[in-house]
């Protein structure tokens, strides 16, 4: 099964953390702090660190897997790294599309975390529980589509 590990902080975002003294033949790595141990250790942004098995991945009623969401994730993430590398890391100005492209991949990130999706999901289950009773109660309220 393809596309089954999904990062949560793009490996893209990683990359630019990496350990400037990363030795000849080694693949550049970032630092990772253990608060438990309270050691450190080296990790490699291509790693399966901050990776979630199907963490975006939304299941069909036929079972097939929707990977929209990750899908649009790496092209948030595409766009961020070519105006980093060809805008931002030169100190240059940015359009009005390059600057709202940078707020759209902060914005994604962080929406990414464990955390926030939970938060989310706390907020929007009772909504969908009670959308839900609306319906097969066929209740009085209205309920309209937003276009």
């Amino acid at each position: 099964m393809n596309n089954v590990q999904h990062h949560i902080i793009p490996k893209s975002y990683l990359q630019a953390w990496c350990d400037e003294n990363t030795p000849d033949k080694q693949e550049p790595y970032i630092w990772i702090f253990d608060n438990t141990t309270h050691t450190f250790k080296r990790k490699a942004p291509s790693s399966n660190f901050f990776c979630e098995n199907n963490f975006y991945t939304v299941l069909k009623d036929d079972g097939s897997r929707d990977l929209s969401i990750e899908h649009e994730f790496g092209r948030i993430e595409g766009a961020f790294v070519k105006i980093r590398d060809n805008k931002l890391l030169q100190h240059k100005t940015l359009s009005f599309e390059e600057r709202f492209q940078v707020c759209l991949f902060v914005a994604a990130l962080h929406s990414r975390t464990k955390k926030s999706t939970n938060n989310m999901s706390n907020v929007f289950q009772p909504m969908l529980l009670k959308l839900e009773e609306m319906i097969e109660t066929k209740s009085n309220y209205q309920i309209m589509k937003l276009y």
